[in-house]
């Protein structure tokens, strides 16, 4: 595969080094006509100032199309002759082709870094000939490919101002492509917004130059109307039935001529087929989610099909744009036979049908034949089939994430096992609970009174009948006891159970289909033994069913279904080869247990894929065994349907997270630093906590708060913790007596206000910085690094003004909040201002840590949360936690409440995975 890749690599290396000095030559003997030559004439006119003689019929087949806001860009060329003209353009066709396939890499990157090289190397194979044609000729398709495949990179990554700057460009020279903009309004409102308003503002911009260009508005107003006359009398010179034209409404035509058939009936047609064709894409974006990169790129690709099929004329260099939707097929992982067939014949007849290589009588018939436009209608077709793999219908609610843990798992009492069992709606039958007993008798036997049996329901099934019934189960088994969950679905259910569990063992158990005892003996002697989570396997040739006869057709069906469903899963996911990933029978050490019920996701019938995944993620030592299962009832249609869904909707979440790292171990904890140490007692009990645990390695401290110094010695007790200044001008009162105002948007309108005295500020924000570090060093507190409440810090100006009373107290280390995802967050103009802060941090040789500040989603996710720090375990990770709200309380309020005990309960899951983690390893 390696030398195979380096083959391609060289061919299209040798391919790039080669065509810049031979179509340079071509080029520049090339005297006849040329697309150039339109743009060339309209610039020179524009030179002269023959307004009225830009756009003109009298041009004949040939006239100048585009809009006016173009001619400022083309009007530099009418200062060089036509052929040193023509050789400047061909140089930035080259550049804009080669940028264009640069983001095509980049983006091939986020969706699947290992084959980005040799599926982007494809794709230029693939476009190459039109690539050639257009240097050739000159046209505008290499900078209507950049603006394409820059809206693409920038989508995927879901920069949504960026993509729709990008579709800006094309849409700008042909009005096709802004049908993509379509796409844009089934993101979030924030996002749609952005894209939106980036052709407008762009617009405006050139309308702006374009008018000061032409000398002002009447003559503006001039060429506009001119040239809307020119699009609409399009057909007075121009041949759509032409054979070079690839476009639906071409390839009717020609067949109109050829049966002679009413060209009118070509014209209906194409127009009630492209109606029919814009409405189904536009409701297939309307109907499908992307949770994927791969999921966007498909997306948007789709939206390239309607420019290329619907518009009057589709030359062959505006098939350029085929490299995207290309791009993305030859990513796949898995491409079928469609796929194939797709890229075969488009290789067939669009990259290899070339006039320098074909005879013209197979050339031309090709054309007139319409092949590329069949070629265009697979790869469409392809495209649409892999979009719909990798995309979940919107109707589908995506599972709901677990809060972090309210509570920890209670502490573990002994060598016991914690059985939890999730109760469905209805009630256990009675079957099942002479299971349960039996069980309960080997757990007697095996732990004498080391074990509980948890019960754990939902909010949603509890009713006063469900209440009394399961009041008498708790009864008939004393050493038991009932849970609720707050969430409906088995996998919550379970979660909520281990939270209560005090076990150093867990068997998470199924009670619609119990298993013979046989199978917890044996499976905690593999736990014993060095494994970590032993599972039940009713598919294995060894496992022996208990079922009523009345059963027996649709239990082996089921058996039989669940078998493929298994082969199927373990393609689509990266799990242990395991053909019964749902038995539901899972014993595992508490240490596992932690790992998955901090990273599970979904509450439900994917709850058991995730916990697999979760396993492979994390090498865990596991194996299966074969049961003897009883099976009472049989599952309705209802639920089967449900798991269906589950399973079209669920599996390319899992597949995502597994590919983002959301299920990664955690790997290291260097550099969090908590913020607002002093702020509230409950702020402070957070960080401490925190602290001891190793989670949280620097602290903040904010020297002009009332709780600067509670319980401020056991913090400086911990071992290795670094503490630093958090500047504050924002919070509490001045401890130098400066008339600061405490508004950090009225700070920064003083330091921008140019009536404003700057040396005054200047010195009162020294004299501020002065008395914090003061106040810290009476405390006992060793500043090791700055940074600033609010960020403060950031307003250009005040570390200019800090600067040498910061070298002053030894301090080298300041905070630099450049992390490019808050530019999507409510936090975006921390970007801009870092990039500010950046220059002044590196001018006066101030250390920074490469940072990562966590959003609510990360808290949100543990997986997620977890993911961004792997990628750089030595980079900052600010976090601002407290242990419970007790903001309201202080004589100082902060907007920021209930969010620091979202992120303490987030932190505090963090510090006891890693504790757990410590305690199982072997000493």
């Amino acid at each position: 595969m390696k030398s195979r890749s380096r083959i391609l690599y060289l061919i299209v290396a040798l391919a790039a080094l080669v065509v810049l000095p031979l179509y340079a030559y071509k080029v520049y003997l090339k005297t006849d006509y040329t697309d150039f030559f339109v743009y060339y004439r309209a610039a020179s006119r524009m030179k002269d100032e023959m307004w009225g003689m830009i756009y003109t019929l009298t041009d004949g087949a040939s006239p100048f199309r585009y809009p006016p806001f173009l001619l400022p860009l083309l009007r530099p060329f009418a200062a060089l002759s036509l052929r040193s003209a023509s050789l400047v353009w061909y140089v930035l066709q080259y550049v804009w082709f080669g940028l264009g396939f640069s983001y095509l890499y980049r983006t091939a990157r986020i969706i699947r870094p290992e084959r980005a090289g040799i599926a982007t190397g494809l794709s230029v194979l693939f476009i190459l000939r039109f690539c050639l044609d257009t240097f050739t000729i000159g046209q505008v398709s290499s900078l209507m490919f950049l603006g394409y495949c820059f809206s693409l990179y920038a989508y995927v990554r879901g920069d949504f101002f960026a993509s729709g700057s990008g579709m800006f460009l094309p849409t700008l020279f042909k009005v096709g492509p802004g049908f993509t903009y379509l796409l844009f309004p089934f993101s979030k409102l924030e996002q749609w917004i952005r894209a939106w308003l980036a052709p407008f503002l762009w617009m405006a911009l050139l309308s702006l130059v374009t008018i000061v260009s032409v000398g002002g508005w009447r003559t503006f107003s001039l060429l506009f109307g001119r040239w809307i006359a020119i699009v609409q009398a399009d057909d007075s010179y121009y041949d759509a039935s032409h054979y070079g034209s690839q476009a639906l409404k071409s390839v009717l035509m020609r067949v109109a001529q050829s049966f002679h058939w009413p060209i009118a009936w070509a014209l209906t047609t194409w127009l009630i087929i492209s109606a029919i064709g814009c409405v189904a894409i536009f409701l297939i974006w309307a109907g499908r989610r992307a949770q994927t990169a791969e999921g966007r790129g498909y997306l948007f690709a789709l939206g390239i099909f309607p420019y290329l099929w619907f518009m009057p004329e589709t030359f062959k260099y505006t098939l350029t744009m085929l490299a995207l939707p290309v791009l993305l097929l030859f990513l796949a992982r898995d491409r079928s036979k469609l796929t194939w067939v797709a890229l075969g014949f488009g290789i067939l007849t669009l990259s290899a049908a070339a006039k320098d290589f074909l005879p013209d009588s197979i050339f031309f018939g090709i054309q007139r034949a319409s092949l590329p436009f069949l070629a265009t209608l697979l790869l469409g077709a392809a495209t649409v089939r892999e979009l719909w793999i990798n995309t979940v219908p919107k109707s589908h609610v995506p599972p709901k994430l677990p809060r972090p843990w309210e509570q920890l798992p209670n502490e573990v009492r002994g060598e016991g096992v914690s059985v939890i069992i999730p109760l469905a709606g209805s009630f256990p039958s009675r079957a099942s609970l002479t299971v349960i007993s039996e069980l309960q008798d080997a757990l007697k036997l095996r732990f004498g009174s080391q074990w509980e049996i948890i019960w754990v329901t939902s909010a949603q099934t509890r009713d006063v009948s469900h209440a009394a019934r399961l009041s008498e189960l708790v009864e008939r088994f004393p050493q038991s006891k009932l849970v609720l969950s707050s969430e409906a679905g088995r996998g919550f259910c379970l979660r909520e159970g281990f939270l209560a569990s005090s076990g150093r063992y867990v068997y998470l158990y199924r009670i619609e289909q119990p298993v013979g005892v046989r199978f917890f003996s044996e499976a905690m002697d593999r736990l014993k033994s060095g494994f970590q989570l032993v599972r039940a396997n009713r598919r294995d040739a060894e496992t022996r069913f208990l079922i009523p006869v009345k059963h027996l057709r649709v239990a082996y069906r089921r058996h039989r279904l669940g078998m493929i469903f298994n082969q199927v899963v373990r393609k689509f996911l990266p799990i242990v080869a395991s053909s019964d990933t749902h038995s539901g029978h899972v014993l595992l050490t508490r240490a596992a247990a932690s790992q998955i019920f901090s990273l599970q996701t979904t509450g439900d019938f994917l709850f058991d894929l995730e916990l697999c995944v979760i396993a492979k993620a994390h090498a865990l030592r596991e194996c299966e065994l074969p049961v003897e299962l009883y099976l009472f009832e049989e599952k309705s249609g209802e639920r089967i349907l449900s798991e269906i869904v589950s399973i079209l909707s669920g599996l390319p979440t899992l597949r995502s997270r597994y590919r983002r790292g959301c299920y990664e171990p955690l790997r290291e904890l260097d550099a969090i630093t908590a913020d607002d140490w002093g702020m509230s007692r409950a702020v402070n009990e957070a960080i401490l906590d925190l602290a001891r645990q190793g989670v949280v390695r620097r602290v903040s401290v904010m020297a002009n708060t009332r709780y600067v110094q509670d319980r401020l010695d056991e913090l400086r007790a911990v071992p290795g913790i670094q503490l630093g200044i958090h500047f504050n001008l924002t919070y509490g009162m001045s401890l130098s007596n400066t008339k600061l105002n405490p508004s950090p948007k009225n700070i920064l309108l003083s330091w921008l206000n140019p009536f404003t005295g700057k040396s005054e500020l200047r010195a009162q924000v020294r004299a501020e910085l002065t008395a914090q570090l003061k106040k810290l060093r009476e405390v006992g507190i060793d500043v090791r690094y700055f940074d600033g409440h609010h960020h403060i810090h950031l307003v250009p100006g005040i570390l200019d003004a800090l600067a040498e009373t910061l070298k002053a107290a030894g301090i080298q280390v300041v905070r630099l909040p450049n992390d490019p995802s808050l530019k999507f967050s409510s936090k975006f103009a921390l970007v801009p201002l870092s990039w500010l802060a950046r220059t002044t941090i590196r001018k006066h040789q101030f250390a920074s840590l490469p940072l990562f500040y966590p959003l609510a989603a990360h808290f949100q996710d543990h997986g997620l949360m977890r993911s961004k720090i792997n990628r750089n375990p030595t980079a900052e990770v600010i976090v601002h936690p407290a242990s419970y709200n007790d903001i309201h309380e202080l004589e100082f309020t902060d907007t920021y409440t209930e969010g620091r005990v979202n992120e303490f309960r987030a932190l505090r899951m963090l510090g006891y995975i890693i504790r757990m983690e410590r305690e199982e390893q072997p000493s």
